[in-house]
């Protein structure tokens, strides 16, 4: 299991802003910024990311695709912003498109993604983790950001897989019992599967 080194403690509250990259389906990056107090505890700030995604994905420049993304699974991340990135967030009317490096899955965040209370006990988890924070100006530091990337999920995968071979052979079976001619059950198997693939071809486009 991937370990994570956030650090626990209190202190007093104040607001704070983390840096929050959001994957879209199809890989592209956007900055945006999720809005806290310093004095959340690990449930609150969990709570409060879960919101704030569930609102980002519904804006442009994000599809239906990622507001339901069937295919994928939202997890949580740790990454570098690259130095090519604009940070800005002020200066531009949308979310800006950026690029990261040193990626790091976060299994714990992810699982408490889904259920913050498991996060119960880490009080001022916001505030021991300034490191996402945008006014976190340490010379030389790394601009750190929290990161909700997508992973594929691997059962719709397989489900989708099943489905497809389901509908071509049935489809090729009923029409060779309808016609009696295994030719045409062979044939229409075919064609359907061309058709199916199509599909996939334009879904992995639109999802681009």
């Amino acid at each position: 299991m991937t370990t994570t080194n956030f650090q626990l403690s209190s202190n007093s509250g104040r607001e704070v802003h983390w840096r929050l990259v959001v994957e879209r389906c199809g890989g592209k990056l956007y900055l945006h910024r999720l809005k806290l107090c310093s004095e959340d505890d690990g449930p609150t700030v969990m709570r409060k990311l879960h919101e704030e995604y569930h609102a980002i994905v519904s804006k442009t420049p994000y599809t239906i695709w990622d507001k339901f993304p069937i295919l994928w699974d939202p997890v949580i991340e740790t990454a570098t912003l690259s130095t090519n990135s604009s940070t800005d967030l002020e200066a531009q009317q949308r979310a800006p498109q950026i690029f990261v490096t040193r990626r790091k899955f976060q299994a714990e965040l992810t699982a408490a993604f889904h259920d913050p209370d498991l996060l119960s006990s880490a009080p001022s988890f916001a505030k021991e983790n300034d490191r996402f924070s945008d006014s976190n100006h340490r010379r030389r530091a790394r601009k750190e950001v929290a990161m909700i990337g997508l992973r594929v999920n691997r059962v719709m995968m397989v489900l989708v897989l099943l489905l497809n071979v389901a509908v071509c052979l049935g489809t090729g079976i009923l029409a060779g019992v309808l016609t009696r001619r295994v030719d045409q059950g062979v044939a229409v198997t075919s064609a359907v599967a061309a058709i199916v693939a199509c599909l996939q071809a334009l879904l992995v486009l639109f999802t681009k």
